[in-house]
């Protein structure tokens, strides 16, 4: 597999992949693909990256600047990230969001004026929980999360 920069020839490989990737998605919309589209179309797509496996797109990632509600500047949001459903389960997904350092410091290399400071904690989470003072009334398994009976 090899992960690099999207290309004019990917666009609609990306919109494809990210329709997939979100359909059956319990807390989507199905709109995601329609962020990447506007995100490139008002060159707001700073960082743009494909996986791409056999000649064929099977994963993207996107990186656009954000403004903090405080009116704080300078800042990037992740997503969406989109894998096609068959490569999720083979953990294609941790291997995308595994290059995020990677993508951060080549940006930071490009625009060191954008910086401030250290990147975050690019550590992959296997587990994240919206509300952790209820934790332990979930059970997990490999991939899935489900609330304890009773």
């Amino acid at each position: 597999m090899v992960i690099r920069a999207e290309e004019d020839k990917d666009v609609a490989a990306i919109t494809e992949v990210t329709i997939a990737a979100f359909k059956n998605h319990p807390v989507s919309r199905q709109t995601e693909h329609f962020i990447v589209i506007a995100l490139r179309k008002s060159e707001a797509l700073t960082i743009s990256l494909v996986a791409e496996e056999e000649g064929g797109v099977v994963g993207h990632i996107a990186f656009s600047p954000v403004e903090v509600e405080d009116g704080t500047s300078r800042w990037y949001g992740l997503g969406p990230v989109s894998v096609l459903p068959e490569q999720r389960h083979e953990g294609l997904d941790g291997e995308i969001l595994n290059n995020r350092r990677k993508v951060y410091e080549k940006a930071r290399e490009k625009h060191p004026e954008r910086w401030s400071g250290e990147t975050r904690n690019w550590d992959r989470t296997e587990e994240v929980y919206l509300n952790p003072e209820e934790q332990e009334n979930f059970v997990t398994s490999k991939r899935h999360m489900h609330k304890k009976a009773g």
